[in-house]
């Protein structure tokens, strides 16, 4: 999952630190592809976005299989 899209998503640095309980420059700092916690705070944090992300990613590649280990979790 790239950092530019998510980003987009919630309408900047600011927004996205806020909508994950990060720092802004912990977004700042995140390489081009998201790293696994950053990935996973999106989907434990931020269901819907996860969804729609995972939809944009492109048929469930790159890091939209977490959603796999979400749901096993609610089990």
């Amino acid at each position: 999952m790239k950092k530019d899209r998510v980003v987009s998503h919630f309408g900047g640095v600011a927004k996205t630190a806020a909508a994950l309980m990060v720092s802004g420059p912990a977004v700042r700092q995140w390489p081009d592809d998201l790293p696994f916690a950053a990935i996973g705070r999106i989907a434990v944090l931020q269901p819907e976005a996860w969804s729609l992300l995972c939809e944009e990613e492109s048929n469930g590649t790159t890091g939209c299989a977490l959603g796999a280990l979400t749901d096993r979790e609610n089990d």
